[in-house]
């Protein structure tokens, strides 16, 4: 999980989803959950915190100053 606001050269959490490399991810639009897949085929739910997915009141303009 990155926080591009906080740090840009390491993730803020890693998470081990599953022993084999993965291959693809897809977010929800709201942003919640997530839906990874692993090189054996094998696909994974994630949900995600309100503390990762929940905007702050300044972000969006810190973000584009």
């Amino acid at each position: 999980v990155w926080d591009l606001l906080i740090q840009q050269d390491a993730p803020a959490l890693s998470i081990k989803v599953c022993d084999e490399a993965l291959t693809c991810i897809k977010p929800h639009e709201q942003g919640q959950l997530a839906a990874v897949a692993g090189k054996n085929g094998t696909t994974y739910l994630l949900e995600f915190s309100e503390a990762l997915t929940a905007n702050g009141k300044n972000d969006k303009l810190l973000f584009t100053a």
